[in-house]
């Protein structure tokens, strides 16, 4: 099966993008995934400078992991359509 990637930071702009490519998933029979990087502070060049929690970058995923379950919820409930109608799917890891 074809797949569509849509790499996203939540932005009106990338939610608009997520949109068109669902639609354009749905003609051409194909599925989607959802991508989005969390950068972490403590992996950053200027990391030896702070501290960071490993608990803190569990809630940066579990936040993105919320912000693409929503997503994907309103572009299928936006769905009007009879014919096909795509898998979505979503990933979310810690990098840049």
């Amino acid at each position: 099966m074809k797949k569509i990637l849509v790499p996203t930071d939540f932005s009106a702009n990338a939610t608009h993008a997520a949109e068109y490519a669902y639609q354009l998933a749905g003609q051409l029979h194909a599925g989607l995934v959802l991508c989005n990087a969390v950068t972490v502070p403590a992996e950053a060049p200027q990391a030896g400078l702070l501290v960071w929690p490993m608990e803190e970058t569990e809630l940066l995923l579990i936040d993105s992991e919320e912000e693409l379950k929503k997503l994907k919820a309103g572009m299928q409930q936006h769905d009007r359509s009879e014919q096909f109608r795509p898998a979505v799917t979503f990933i979310e890891k810690a990098g840049y």
